[in-house]
């Protein structure tokens, strides 16, 4: 099991940066499922300086069905594959994304 993040950083808010083509090129070359993970308020747990005790909010985790990647022909991952495989994380990530920001705010 390998866990990535694949924007490649720490993120703020609800809409998702960039993929970086990384976790789709591991999927690709290993045959390996992603599986989507999504975290609504975790960049608020920490947030206030003001206190030395950490403020502890409402975390929402939402998890996706897995991805499963193209199987290889070849040795070679095809960049399109990669861009593909890349692009159809994004949708999901955002979908689970919204979901997850829908359940912590109606709660």
């Amino acid at each position: 099991m390998l866990c990535v993040f694949p924007e490649g950083t720490r993120q703020n808010g609800p809409k998702i940066q960039p993929l970086q083509p990384g976790a789709a090129y591991l999927a690709l070359r290993s045959g390996t499922p992603i599986v989507p993970i999504a975290m609504a308020g975790s960049e608020e747990i920490l947030r206030d300086h003001k206190w030395p005790i950490p403020h502890f909010g409402r975390v929402v985790i939402v998890v996706g069905e897995p991805i499963v990647p193209e199987v290889r022909t070849s040795g070679v991952v095809a960049r399109d594959k990669v861009d593909a495989l890349t692009a159809t994380l994004f949708d999901t990530l955002q979908r689970l994304y919204d979901e997850a920001y829908e359940v912590r705010e109606s709660s």
